[in-house]
């Protein structure tokens, strides 16, 4: 097995556990971080099962499932955030709704691509380190969904800081160690959407994750 989705099947395993503990405690915030690490640990899993020895047709079943965790853990991660910083009154049920919105439609789009070929035009498909990589060309929901991602981020991010800024001192340090984690992520993110254009490119963020 390839040391990559050994790192990955970790990564995914450590997320895991990390959910099962954060819904166990009482603290704010605990109930969306346990979702967040399950979308993180259903990206890094799926992304690991596609790259093992399956048929293309198998692997483009779990990358369809791998964007589960793709779409639902940026906005997952603003609601966390939200929570933690007790900006609760923003999560009204419309306003869920309206956070949900994008994800929930390149969710759907992305399991109908083949007929529409508005998050991928194409695909294909080569060998790297005797791994059967399946590569996607990026259709234009794929840009739309992208920037909804990086702008809930981005917002997430914002309010961290300005909590950080108001807080206690008790409070600021853990604003400052979740602004440190999400920091460090980001940029692992940003690198993967700079190099997957590349043949020879794997993703990385999922291994973050871990």
């Amino acid at each position: 097995v390839d040391p990559f989705i050994i790192y990955l099947a970790a990564s995914s395993l450590i997320s895991l556990v990390a959910s099962l503990i954060a819904w166990r405690r009482p603290a704010s915030g605990s109930f969306p971080l346990g979702l967040l690490l399950l979308g993180m640990s259903i990206w890094s899993g799926c992304y690991a099962v596609s790259l093992t020895d399956i048929s293309l047709a198998g692997k483009s079943f779990w990358l369809g499932m791998m964007f589960i965790g793709v779409a639902s853990v940026p906005v997952l991660y603003l609601i966390f955030v939200l929570e933690f910083t007790h900006r609760e009154k923003w999560l009204t049920p419309s306003h869920l709704l309206l956070f949900l919105v994008i994800p929930v439609v390149s969710l759907l789009l992305h399991w109908t691509n083949q007929y529409h070929h508005l998050v991928f035009l194409s695909f294909r498909s080569f060998e790297l380190d005797n791994m059967l990589v399946i590569q996607y060309v990026r259709g234009p929901w794929y840009y739309v969904g992208m920037t909804y991602s990086y702008a809930v981020i981005a917002l997430g991010f914002v309010l961290l800081f300005i909590s950080t800024i108001y807080s206690g001192s008790l409070l600021r340090r853990h604003y400052y160690q979740i602004l440190l984690a999400s920091f460090f992520s980001l940029l692992a993110s940003l690198y993967s959407e700079s190099t997957l254009l590349n043949r020879s490119a794997l993703d990385q963020l999922p291994i973050s994750f871990g």
